[in-house]
């Protein structure tokens, strides 16, 4: 029961730092000024104008962070079942993050194609070397 819940954070948590990752680093890459978290009217303006690379890079890291989380979850658990816990907590949250601030429509639906194709790989990878 340990290892299993054990996996599932370890699992969120990495797909979180990737998350992270993605979301510190592409405003530099792109030279643009990031919106505070806490403030929505920030973020909003922020999100609306985002250079399409910067969108595009933000919503392939979801997809390889629901990967990695997946992937790692698995391979602590050595239960593909915790996995697909792991994908789909991360899909909530990724929703949750979706409604909270408004993003491109587009973005939303690649966003959610790309995680759930991510955690899908993420389990069919770590199955086959089970």
């Amino acid at each position: 029961m340990f290892k299993t819940f054990f996996s599932i954070l370890a699992g969120l948590f990495t797909a979180f730092v990737i998350v992270l990752f993605f979301e510190t680093l592409l405003p530099y890459i792109f030279n643009m000024k990031t919106g505070r978290p806490d403030n929505k009217q920030e973020m909003e303006t922020f999100l609306s104008l985002a250079p399409m690379g910067l969108l595009i890079s933000d919503a392939i890291g979801l997809g390889i962070a629901a990967l990695a989380g997946t992937y790692i979850t698995i391979l602590i658990s050595n239960n593909v079942r915790t996995g697909i816990i792991t994908s789909g907590l991360f899909f909530i949250v990724l929703i949750i993050n979706f409604v909270s601030y408004k993003h491109p429509l587009w973005m939303i639906i690649s966003g959610c194609i790309l995680a759930l194709a991510g955690g899908y790989t993420g389990t069919k990878i770590r199955k086959n070397i089970i």
